[in-house]
């Protein structure tokens, strides 16, 4: 589902689950993200870029996401969601 790289000062965490994705970029300082292919498959990769300095963080975010406990601001969670939808339409 998904893996992490750390390359010199970033971090890197790609997945496919674009609810995780808006929830780090709501939740991690100074993160970014880029729309991957995945080969013939519907689903697009997202790949989440932040700073290496908060990885004990995003690795507490993605535990809390999966055992669905994560809090976020509805506001800024929303409108991340949205802005990887239409990333990912304009991709395809």
């Amino acid at each position: 589902m998904a893996k992490e790289m750390k390359r010199g000062k970033r971090g890197e965490y790609i997945t496919s689950e674009i609810k995780l994705c808006s929830l780090l970029l709501s939740e991690v300082p100074e993160s970014e993200f880029e729309i991957l292919p995945n080969g013939h498959s519907a689903k697009k990769l997202v790949k989440i870029i932040y700073p290496s300095d908060v990885q004990a963080d995003v690795n507490r975010l993605i535990t809390e996401f999966i055992e669905r406990r994560a809090r976020v601001q509805v506001f800024h969670y929303n409108q991340n969601l949205n802005r990887l939808r239409d990333a990912i339409k304009s991709a395809l």
